[in-house]
């Protein structure tokens, strides 16, 4: 028997297994539940968080042979069909390869044919957003006023590049990244159940640079096992091309100390090294994390710094993903700015001590001067009734 991947080894079969999209299978089960199925739906979200394979449980829940329930079977025909990619009635479609006004054509006429052998002709599109907008100008009609066999569902990682009167005619559905504590726990059941030897710290960073995907895990995982099932954090991270901490730990440090050209030396040093610029970057910006906790919580660096610190860092990872043949340069100039905001609110910082100082100073001699008038107003006063006494007693004498 050949070998199966994890990640398709492990694929959800029910809603129930699903990970990380609780709100997504609660509300599907519910309308199965009360019959209110839409023959419309749309799921977006990032790559490898469960879109395409909720897609197939919806239509094994649809099309089960025991009736339409939550939880299908799994063990009809049906069911099974539809886990094997054989079943005549559930087609993938890859919009990719098919966007073209030509191979919608195609698919319009087909859908007015019933289904082979099941309830539901179910049509899955994989990155719909691929279409072109005369296919998709060809799909509006049907799209709208299906068959009553026909069901749609759309997957897309871009709802933005979706024309609205599709999404109009769909039913949303957003699909989040998954957590990094239910990545790690389905890592770990994996674990257990192939009886892999590898260290929990090792599945807690596979969770961490997964970036919410458990495909990508997956595929970590099974890299991992055929490196060395008992390597360590370090290796890891050396395989996966991550600087070590201490490094990214150091760099940090010379920029918060304004040093521009220990910066540059420290970047160029790691990339000889063998790290790549977009590596480097993404790291800082995971380091960030910590430093916003010392921010907050100790004051330094100053919250001002790391906000604006996060900004620039931000705008350089999405220019590296846009130029990846600029990522050293835009590394560079992202570490030297943040070199010159640290002087620059430095610099702000003992300005406003300055203003303060000099405030309480006026404010210090404002208080002398107060005292001065009051004492020369009463003295004002006494001489002024020492004049009229004097002024009485003459008169009185007179």
């Amino acid at each position: 028997m050949s070998h199966l991947v994890l990640s398709r080894k492990y694929r959800p079969k029910n809603f129930d297994e699903v990970v990380g999209q609780h709100h997504i299978t609660t509300t599907l089960k519910n309308a199965i539940k009360a019959s209110r199925l839409s023959q419309g739906y749309l799921f977006y979200g990032p790559r490898g968080t469960g879109k395409t394979s909720i897609a197939r449980i919806l239509a094994k829940s649809l099309n089960c042979q025991t009736g339409i329930i939550p939880i299908c079977c799994g063990k009809c025909s049906s069911c099974l069909e539809i886990d094997a990619g054989k079943s005549l009635d559930v087609i993938e479609i890859d919009g990719a390869s098919n966007r073209g006004i030509d191979e919608i054509r195609a698919l319009r006429e087909r859908i007015a044919f019933g289904t082979a052998s099941s309830r539901y002709k179910v049509y899955i599109i994989d990155e719909v957003h691929m279409l072109t907008n005369e296919a998709f100008n060809a799909l509006l009609k049907t799209l709208e006023e299906p068959p009553p066999h026909i069901i749609f569902i759309f997957a897309t990682t871009e709802l933005h590049k979706l024309p609205k009167t599709v999404i109009s005619r769909t039913q949303s559905y957003e699909f989040r990244k998954i957590p990094r504590p239910a990545i790690e726990k389905e890592l770990l059941r994996i674990k257990e159940i192939e009886g892999f030897s590898v260290k929990e710290e090792v599945l807690a960073l596979i969770s961490r640079l997964s970036d919410g995907s458990l495909r990508d895990a997956e595929v970590s995982l099974e890299q991992i096992i055929s490196f060395n099932p008992n390597a360590t954090v370090s290796e890891i991270s050396d395989l996966m091309g991550m600087c070590n901490r201490e490094a990214i730990q150091e760099l940090l440090t010379i920029i918060l100390a304004s040093e521009p050209r220990a910066v540059l030396a420290k970047i160029n040093s790691l990339m000889d090294a063998g790290f790549l610029p977009d590596q480097i970057m993404k790291q800082l910006i995971e380091e960030m994390e910590g430093l916003i906790l010392s921010a907050v919580s100790e004051g330094v660096p100053s919250i001002d710094w790391v906000i604006e610190a996060g900004d620039i860092l931000r705008d350089g990872y999405e220019r590296m993903r846009r130029l990846g043949s600029f990522s050293s340069i835009l590394l560079q100039i992202a570490c030297l700015k943040m070199c010159r905001i640290g002087g620059r609110i430095e610099k702000s910082e003992v300005r406003s001590e300055n203003r303060e100082v000099g405030r309480q100073e006026a404010g210090e001699k404002g208080e002398g001067t107060e005292a001065q008038r009051h004492r020369g107003t009463e003295e004002d006063r006494s001489q002024e009734s020492g004049v009229r006494s004097r002024e009485s007693g003459k008169k009185e004498e007179g």
